[in-house]
């Protein structure tokens, strides 16, 4: 009886853990030292693999590559930045052009690389030390649209909140206030 449980058991944590997909391109490399971590003492983490995500700050365009400031979080477990604190900024550094309308400010990207140095740069009149990331891979992730139907509310909380509002829409009002039978 026990071995079939541990068996049923393997399997099912198996079947979740295949539920969480990680996009190939940032797949197969380990998170690595987190951004505040580096910018705590960077040249021991130069040559280092890391996998790091945020939100794009800023896009900036050069000769050959295109560098990405972006704003640290966390990641989930699929690689995704997650709404959290910020861990601090880094520079991705992406050999040739990405388009400045695919990677406006607010973007969230996922990006995989070596970090090769820091470069001191200006937020406002504050200079900031960032780590550059020489990045092998980024994922822009789709933000979903946001979702809002006014007309139904939560059950149980909104018929009593609700019914007798004037803002209140007509699926749910009393009869003679029912907007449907006056069409």
């Amino acid at each position: 009886m026990t071995e079939i449980f541990r068996a049923a058991m393997v399997l099912a944590y198996m079947l979740l853990a295949a539920c969480v997909s990680i996009p190939e391109s940032i797949r197969n490399a380990t998170p690595g030292p987190p951004v505040d971590g580096v910018l705590q003492a960077p040249q021991q983490h130069f040559g280092q693999q890391v996998r790091w995500g945020g939100t794009v700050a800023g896009i900036t365009h050069r000769e050959s590559v295109t560098e990405l400031e972006i704003v640290s979080r966390e990641l989930t477990r699929n690689g995704q930045p997650r709404e959290s604190k910020t861990r601090g900024r880094f520079i991705a550094r992406v050999e040739g052009f990405l388009e400045p309308t695919e990677y406006e400010d607010g973007v969230e990207v996922t990006v995989v690389g070596v970090v090769k140095d820091t470069q001191t740069r200006n937020i406002g009149d504050y200079p900031y030390v960032f780590p550059v990331v020489t990045a092998t891979a980024v994922h822009k992730w789709e933000s979903l649209p946001e979702y809002s139907n006014p007309q139904y509310w939560p059950y149980p909380w909104w018929y009593r909140h609700y019914q007798y509002s004037p803002h209140y829409l007509w699926p749910h009002r009393p009869w003679p206030y029912n907007h449907r039978f006056y069409y």
